[in-house]
């Protein structure tokens, strides 16, 4: 299962420094959209350095991630 996660540098109240976003089955899906959403974040806020977009693999019926 690939998780898109976007983390955070300093996180805000209530947030941890890793945040899902959402769960995909192939790479190639994850990927689309963090670049859609990277793309969108880079617009909206052209001088925030402070977080990163990422898809994970996360190994079933673990916690484990590996990028």
């Amino acid at each position: 299962m690939w998780l898109l996660v976007i983390m955070l540098a300093v996180p805000g109240l209530g947030f941890r420094n890793e945040q899902v976003l959402h769960q995909y089955a192939t790479l190639a899906a994850c990927q689309a959209e963090r670049d859609r959403i990277s793309r969108e974040m880079e617009a909206a806020y052209p001088e925030a350095d402070n977080f990163k977009i990422a898809c994970l693999y996360r190994v079933p019926g673990t916690r484990k991630w590996s990028m």
